[in-house]
Parts: C-alpha cells; structure tokens; sequence
C-alpha cells in the first residue's frame, strides 16, 4: 500500500457524515421559516433594530460546523438550509437561497483562517457567526429596503452580537452535548474527536 492511499479517517467523508451535515442543514432551514415569518414581522414593526436583535437562524449550521470542522461544511449545510428554507415556505423565496450560499461562504472564510484547525472549532464557529451578518446582510438590506445610514451600521453590530448570543453559542452546547452523549459513534465522531 502506498503512502498516498492511506487517508486519516477524522479527515475523510463518509456517508454518513455527510448525511449528518446534510440533515443538520434540512432542519435549520426548515425551522428557519417560522423564524423567519417572526423576523420580518420585528422588521416592520421595530425596522432594522428590531430585525438585529432576533437572530436564531444558523443554530444547526453552528452544531454542523462545531461538530465537523472541515472544508465545505459549512457551505453544504448552509446551501441545503436554504432550499430547505424556500421549500417549506419562507416568503423571500429564492433570496433564501442566497442567503445559504452567503452564510456557508461566512463558514468556509471563518475555516480557512483558523486552518480547519479542529482545536480551534469554537473559534471557527464564533468567527462564521461573526461574518455571516455582513455577507448576507448585502441583499437583505435591498430586499426589506434599508436605507445605508448610522442606523444600519448599528444593526449591524447588534446583528452580530445578536447571532453569537443566540445561534452560536446554543449551536456549540447542543454539538458538545451531542458528541458526550455517543449518539454519533456510528458516524465516527465520538467525544474523543469532538472534545
């Protein structure tokens, strides 16, 4: 066997892996509707404040990338979210799509600065949480008709901090928790690779 055969199981796909991620990303699309249809309605009523402060959207995306942090996990997770979004609903329709592509390119950017590095996985997500608002927020901004003032730029930060608090961190303890408890054994990730 040459040495250019021998692959590091932690560093290759598998079925299901991919079926995790694939999952993962279903659910947070789908649950991503109803948030969604609560989001616009704290747009027009509370405009981009309002919007900023409510952001639960990428929960399972977190869990996706905190669990296996690896090139395009992101990105598969987020793009599936979106179809998933659209699919079952949401009323911004194909935007949604966007929105995954957007949001998966956060993670792959995120990834790539901190190396894919697995012991850097809650940074990793951190940092995808941290630049998912910007690069989404582009086409958001026209969609819901933002005006580029003072008032978007502090949105923005609350944006941020608003999807740290309430999609990382949650994503992050479900992913711990799921990976102590030996529910993912089957798919190769136990605690000892997940710690």
């Amino acid at each position: 066997m040459s040495d250019s055969s021998i692959v590091n199981t932690r560093e290759s796909w598998t079925t299901s892996k991919l079926a995790l991620i694939v999952v993962l990303g279903a659910i947070n699309g789908a649950l991503s509707t109803p948030i969604a249809l609560a989001w616009v309605a704290l747009n027009d009523a509370f405009g981009v404040i309002g919007a900023a402060l409510f952001q639960p959207f990428v929960i399972f995306t977190a869990m996706a990338g905190w669990l296996l942090p690896r090139p395009g996990v992101f990105l598969l997770c987020m793009v599936v979210s979106g179809f998933a979004n659209m699919l079952t609903g949401d009323p911004s329709g194909i935007v949604d799509v966007y929105w995954g592509f957007a949001g998966g390119i956060a993670g792959e950017i995120a990834g790539l600065i901190f190396r894919w590095n697995p012991e850097r996985r809650t940074q990793i997500v951190f940092l995808f949480g941290v630049l998912y608002i910007p690069l989404t927020n582009v086409v958001t901004a026209f969609v819901y008709g933002w005006q580029p003032n003072l008032l978007l730029w502090v949105g923005l930060i609350v944006g941020i901090i608003a999807i740290v608090l309430e999609s990382c961190l949650p994503g992050i303890a479900l992913a711990k928790w799921l990976a102590s408890s030996g529910l993912l054994r089957t798919v190769g990730l136990g605690a000892s690779e997940s710690s």
